[in-house]
């Protein structure tokens, strides 16, 4: 049997950011999704964004940083991140 994909909310008075960037080399674009839920499983927030793209794949990856500088924005510091 596969192991399970089903989303599960952080314990209590913690978030969980889901985060994932994409690439499109042939426009030369990144973009960049992010997800915040409560415990509850509500989404509290959520950013995308896109940009252009110099063909470095790790740049996607890099960019995902955003997702912490977004959470620090907003002063939660009790994060989980997937």
């Amino acid at each position: 049997m596969p192991p399970s994909t089903k989303w599960t909310a952080p314990p209590p008075n913690f978030f969980k950011v889901n985060w994932d960037a994409a690439i499109d080399k042939g426009n030369s674009k990144l973009g960049i999704g992010v997800v915040i839920r409560d415990s509850d499983g509500s989404i509290v927030t959520s950013l995308c964004s896109s940009m252009d793209l110099d063909p470095d794949p790790l740049l996607g990856k890099a960019e995902a940083r955003r997702a912490t500088s977004f959470c620090a924005k907003l002063g939660l510091d009790d994060i989980i991140l997937e």
